[in-house]
């Protein structure tokens, strides 16, 4: 738990976490943007946030 607090903490401050050979944490925005419900015709505005991204090594990859 401990780690997953550290990883939370460097990532806040706009940082990648790379572990080698396994993956990178990094923070990805997100923009605002508009919707439309198909049935309804209604629109909606999705707020802007932030998230986090892990993308894995490529040796991780199983064919």
């Amino acid at each position: 738990e401990e780690i997953f607090n550290l990883i939370a903490e460097v990532i806040a401050m706009d940082e990648e976490v790379k572990f080698k050979n396994k993956g990178t944490f990094s923070l990805l925005k997100r923009k605002k943007r508009r919707i439309g419900s198909p049935t309804s015709k209604e629109v909606r505005e999705i707020i802007p946030k932030k998230t986090i991204k892990f993308v894995q090594s490529k040796i991780l990859e199983i064919s």
